[in-house]
């Protein structure tokens, strides 16, 4: 199992503000991360099993 986890403290309004505009881009970046994360685990483990 892979868990990927961000954290941001947003401090103010413009920190609220900032949070709120970037917030729709977080599933393309994050799940991009974690495609190509995963697939080279599993593509390193497809060669350790041959």
């Amino acid at each position: 199992m892979y868990r990927q986890r961000a954290v941001f403290e947003p401090r103010g309004l413009s920190g609220q503000a900032y949070w709120k505009a970037i917030s729709p881009f977080h599933e393309i970046v994050f799940g991009g991360m974690v495609r190509n994360i995963t697939g080279a685990a599993e593509a390193a483990e497809r060669q350790g099993d041959s």
